[in-house]
């Protein structure tokens, strides 16, 4: 089973140009771990990463159902550096899936 999400552009900036959601889920899960990572998950990450980088400009990203989990626990317990009402925007339509 797969999951399909909208890769929405937003006003928050990056270096060349306007971040869309597969930037924002790639913030999040290249973040440094800091209680370490077994082989078989960094296998999955980088699956991931993977997927986000093909899907960069696309309208949708499509996760298998584990993947878009795993995304989700991530996304709710994200931190983030600065305030913004569109990163609230993106975390409560991660949520809502």
């Amino acid at each position: 089973m797969t999951k399909t999400i909208e890769n929405k552009q937003t006003d928050l900036p990056l270096e060349n140009g306007k971040a869309r959601y597969a930037d924002l889920l790639k913030v999040i899960i290249d973040k440094p771990i800091k209680e370490g990572i077994t082989v078989s998950e960094m296998r999955r990450d980088i699956g991931i990463i993977t997927i986000l980088d093909k899907s960069k400009l696309l309208d949708t990203i499509e996760f298998s159902a584990e993947e878009f989990k795993h995304l989700a626990e991530l996304t709710k317990q994200s931190v983030w550096g600065i305030r913004h009402v569109e990163i609230l925007d993106f975390v409560d339509y991660i949520a809502s899936l």
